[in-house]
């Protein structure tokens, strides 16, 4: 209704779109494991309630543990 959401800018896009999208929630002490996202895909993070940790690793550096497969599009644990 333009009032409580902005304008859709995906449809500058065209076939460039991403294909999905996700809303994603959590109890207490969730989270993820290291992934690689789909499609390029990007993603907002707010938590409503307490704090979330974050870790990041340098470009080319994968985490301990983590082997990342083929041209990286698959990461195993």
């Amino acid at each position: 209704d333009g009032k409580v959401h902005r304008p859709d800018l995906f449809h500058l896009l065209d076939d460039l779109r991403p294909d999905f999208r996700w809303l994603i929630s959590g109890p207490t002490s969730s989270g993820s494991a290291f992934h690689i996202d789909p499609n390029a895909t990007n993603a907002w993070n707010l938590p409503i309630r307490g704090s979330k940790l974050w870790i990041f690793y340098p470009p080319g550096v994968c985490p301990p543990g983590v082997r990342v497969l083929g041209d990286g599009e698959e990461v195993v644990m």
